[in-house]
């Protein structure tokens, strides 16, 4: 067993997303900055090829490939603090990279080598979360993508062939129930992503209080900084006329150079959000694939998810 600084069982946080839950402000703006911890996972994972290497053995090593006493000594000589959290979208959704581990062995994995973590799980409405991953869509291919509609039938027809694609994963049951299986129902904190803008610092504490920090005037400092943090914003529609008009202009990027450029962009991200209405079709759709989920997790949690717009 993996041993803190005293030389006690340690019982880290596991954060697994989901992704569009403010994972980014979370891993930056709070993990990163607790007293006392370390952090295997963003942002350290950007920096540190001896985390990702960590995060990846989990999320892309095959079966016949994986090694849970390696990570173990890999862990044990990067650990070095009395605290470890443990936090990847990835073990929310399987591995996007290599296609060749699923969540249900990612998870597997994170039970045998920390049979007594905390588990944390944050959780969006379907509907918004639908839009949101087609804005991050457009961001991350800079705006080169399908349209809407298009992108949507894509979902709906990978659904129904049985498809381990994006509407299947936000089937919410299936992962929260895995997790409980597995760490127990009173390890696992579920959170609403909907909660965080009325909660706020109080959002962050509650996360630190289930994973056993203590109240402190630090903590409450920290709590009180994250909650006006937000990274990972929502692509604008400036920012996608930049991109669009970059993709006609090939040498439009040599000609404002890197540094303008940025700062061009970041002017751009202060515009307005672009706005995606679903139509009463594709809402229809969703209802159908989520409202069934959606009280199957009531039966597991206890959230008030039709307060919060939830489909049921």
């Amino acid at each position: 067993m993996i041993q803190n600084l005293k030389g006690e069982g340690l019982q880290p946080l596991i954060h697994v997303g989901y992704p569009k839950t403010a994972s980014t402000t979370l891993q930056n703006n709070f993990f990163a900055k607790l007293e006392s911890t370390c952090v295997i996972g963003q942002p350290l994972s950007e920096e540190n090829n001896e985390i990702r290497r960590v995060i990846l053995q989990l999320t892309d090593a095959e079966t016949l490939e994986f090694s849970s006493d390696r990570i173990k000594e890999q862990i044990n000589n990067l650990f070095c603090q009395s605290m470890l959290i443990l936090t990847e979208e990835t073990f929310s959704t399987g591995s996007t990279l290599s296609g060749k581990v699923n969540r249900y062995e990612i998870a597997q994995r994170l039970n045998e080598l920390f049979p007594n973590a905390k588990v944390l799980i944050v959780i969006r409405e379907q509907l918004s979360m639908v839009k949101s991953y087609y804005l991050q869509y457009q961001k991350i291919q800079q705006a080169q993508v399908e349209s809407f509609d298009d992108w949507f039938k894509g979902l709906v027809s990978d659904y129904q062939s049985g498809v381990t694609g994006l509407l299947a994963l936000l089937q919410y049951h299936k992962t929260i129930g895995m997790y409980q299986n597995m760490f127990g129902s009173k390890n696992v904190l579920v959170k609403c992503f909907e909660d965080l803008p009325m909660e706020k610092s109080e959002y962050y504490k509650s996360i630190a209080c289930f994973a056993g920090y203590r109240d402190s005037q630090t903590l409450e400092l920290l709590c009180t900084q994250a909650a006006s943090s937000h990274d990972n914003k929502t692509v604008t529609n400036a920012q996608l006329h930049i991109y669009r008009f970059a993709r006609f202009v090939g040498p439009f990027k040599k000609l404002i150079g890197t540094k303008l450029r940025s700062i061009l962009m970041s002017f751009a991200s202060k515009g307005k959000k672009p706005k995606i209405a679903l139509s009463p079709d594709q809402a229809a759709i969703l209802k159908d694939i989520f409202a069934s989920s959606n009280r199957a997790t009531l039966g597991l949690v206890n959230l008030d998810l039709e307060e919060k717009g939830y489909m049921l």
